[in-house]
């Protein structure tokens, strides 16, 4: 099952049908990921600064000097995690939050200019990958762009056209909906995205990543009418 995160201020969010508790009031299901100018290295090179072998890929622990980012690694190596669609959310979030006690740049403002530098990416790149895997649409979308499959925003190669249809319809009935026809459609569509998730896992079990690629575009679409309809939700109702 998917664990825990945070507590949600707002009523609904894709986080608490699938299992999950948002760590912010309002989930972003399509999150443009920062671009970070980095200055890199690879892990377990030396030190820039002893000239130490490195084996932490973030601080060298012969010197304590922080080391250039290292996007050679992927969002799930950086937290020292396996790839997976279904992580330890919590277990997540501890790690972050460590990295960050070490990494942040406001705890390297008498350091030098350099050093400063590789703090800021480095943290910059760590929120990144956090925001990436605590949220499941992002992680699927995510771990999927590792296997070679990439969907964009509102991916025209769905191959569901019932469905499809099924939720444009949605989307047109949530802009005139009452409070008690939002609450049905949410239900509906809670129901839905869990399937939806669901399937991508077994679709990527079997190693089919068609199948997973299809599940991941109806996540998706879905994603995006519980948004919509999360919008029209009043606070605390």
């Amino acid at each position: 099952h998917l664990r825990s995160l945070f507590v949600a201020t707002r009523l609904f969010s894709i986080h608490q049908i699938l299992g999950v508790h948002p760590s912010i009031p309002r989930p972003s299901f399509f999150t443009q990921r920062p671009l970070i100018r980095l200055i890199t290295t690879t892990p377990n090179s030396v030190c820039w600064q002893c000239q130490l072998p490195c084996v932490n890929p973030f601080l060298c622990k012969s010197c304590h000097v922080v080391q250039a980012p290292p996007i050679d690694l992927n969002y799930f190596e950086i937290f020292n995690l396996s790839p997976s669609l279904e992580i330890d959310t919590s277990s997540l979030e501890k790690k972050f939050t460590g990295l960050q006690r070490k990494l942040h740049p406001d705890f390297f403002h008498n350091k030098s200019r350099l050093e400063h530098e590789y703090a800021t990416n480095n943290s910059s790149l760590l929120n990144s990958a956090y925001q990436t895997l605590k949220d499941p649409l992002l992680r699927v979308l995510y771990y999927l762009t590792k296997k070679g499959v990439i969907i964009g925003e509102e991916d025209s190669t769905f191959t569901d056209p019932e469905l499809l249809m099924e939720i444009l319809e949605s989307r047109e009935a949530v802009e005139e909906a009452g409070l008690d026809d939002l609450h049905k459609i949410k239900e509906k569509n809670d129901v839905s995205l869990k399937n939806a998730f669901k399937e991508v896992q077994e679709a990527d079990q079997k190693n089919d990543l068609v199948a997973a690629k299809q599940a991941a575009i109806k996540l998706q679409y879905l994603a995006k009418l519980a948004e919509e309809i999360y919008d029209r939700l009043p606070v605390g109702r």
